[in-house]
């Protein structure tokens, strides 16, 4: 099996999965110290702490991921013409003239196509996403001991999942993993990409889609560009644990002036998101906003998702997307499910989220039936 790459070419994101043969005598480099992320950023270094080596497939898996519209950067770089010299090699016997054939997923692939076609010479296999991320997540489950974890939440946060989490709170939780031997079968897949898709999966063949919500990882970003300045969803995010929802929405407390026992409801509870700002005189800074948008959004995607999973009696909810790479949004979505729940149900999030259909790009052009 030679040297291969394959694209998740998310709206905003583009991932990569590069493939080392154990017999290969040059890895991509993708460090920090590597040109490529001094022109792409900090946001193109490779995610050393995600690579694995893999002894069925015989070879080594890298990840990397920048922002979309840094792609030709990065396929101009010379690490890049090096891996497009071995994959012409292996593909084609040293012919100079034939394209070469990368697999690619996500919703970039059709707009990237024809330009990397002209301009590489490199023809995007385009796979089907949710096949791909499905493939990925049955594969790395049955392969690595450590890749799916919840957080055990504190009992407080059955009370109020929209607290905000103190230091002492966040060093209290810990990750609880997901047994290896236990079958991961039936689940429901919530999908945080650009919108939200909800899938219904008995098998890593046999899947539908059942929900979904125009609320999902763009509109975070796009209201953060509309109510904020930062620069990058990461800066937005990262300024949310130093940020209080409650300075922008209204709680029950606000309303009945403490707590509303004939409706079971703590005083501290959201009541209505953003509710504060109806009215003038409201100082708020942009990590609050921030910090209210997460709360919003990953209250919606998680009572969804709990609804969904009672519906379809699913005992197991998988959270998968580009999102869940932050801290904040994955203990936000925690608590929420934590709540809802009744502390009976837990959030299951996988260390590789982000690259699951990129991983699973790859194996599609594989022969193997790991």
């Amino acid at each position: 099996m030679g040297q291969s790459i394959s694209l998740d070419l998310g709206g905003l994101i583009a991932k990569v999965v590069y493939f080392q043969p154990d017999n290969s005598p040059r890895k991509l480099s993708v460090s920090a110290s590597n040109p490529i992320t001094d022109t792409i950023g900090v946001d193109g270094d490779e995610n050393t702490n995600l690579g694995f080596h893999s002894r069925a497939l015989g070879g080594t898996f890298h990840f990397m991921q920048f922002q979309f519209r840094h792609i030709e950067t990065f396929l101009e770089h010379e690490d890049s013409a090096h891996l497009r010299k071995a994959l012409q090699s292996c593909q084609s016997g040293n012919s100079d003239c034939c394209p070469i054939s990368v697999r690619a997923t996500g919703s970039g692939a059709h707009k990237l196509a024809p330009f990397v076609e002209n301009r590489f010479n490199i023809v995007l296999e385009r796979q089907r996403e949710i096949k791909c991320i499905i493939r990925g997540l049955d594969f790395l489950l049955k392969s690595f001991p450590r890749e799916c974890y919840s957080f055990v939440s504190p009992e407080s946060t059955l009370q109020n999942p929209a607290a905000r989490i103190s230091h002492e709170t966040r060093q209290a939780m810990q990750k609880e993993y997901f047994p290896q031997d236990q079958p991961h079968y039936p689940y429901l897949l919530v999908n945080v990409r650009t919108g939200l898709s909800m899938y219904k999966v008995e098998s890593a063949t046999s899947y539908t889609r059942v929900s979904g919500s125009t609320v999902g990882g763009a509109t975070f970003w796009g209201l953060c560009r509309l109510l904020t300045n930062f620069k990058t969803p990461e800066e937005a995010i990262a300024s949310a644990a130093s940020g209080d929802n409650t300075c922008c929405d209204m709680t029950v407390g606000d309303i009945y002036g403490g707590d509303c026992s004939a409706l079971g409801l703590g005083s501290d509870i959201v009541a209505s998101s953003f509710g504060k700002m109806k009215e003038n005189g409201h100082n708020v800074s942009e990590a609050d906003i921030v910090n209210s948008l997460l709360t919003m959004i990953s209250f919606n995607v998680t009572q969804l998702a709990y609804f969904n999973a009672v519906i379809h009696q699913l005992p197991r909810i998988f959270f998968a997307g580009h999102q869940l790479d932050s801290p904040q949004f994955m203990e936000k979505i925690q608590f929420s499910i934590h709540f809802w729940s009744g502390g009976q149900m837990k959030a299951l999030f996988l260390k590789h989220a982000s690259y699951l259909a990129a991983v699973g790009a790859y194996l599609d052009g594989t022969d193997s039936d790991v």
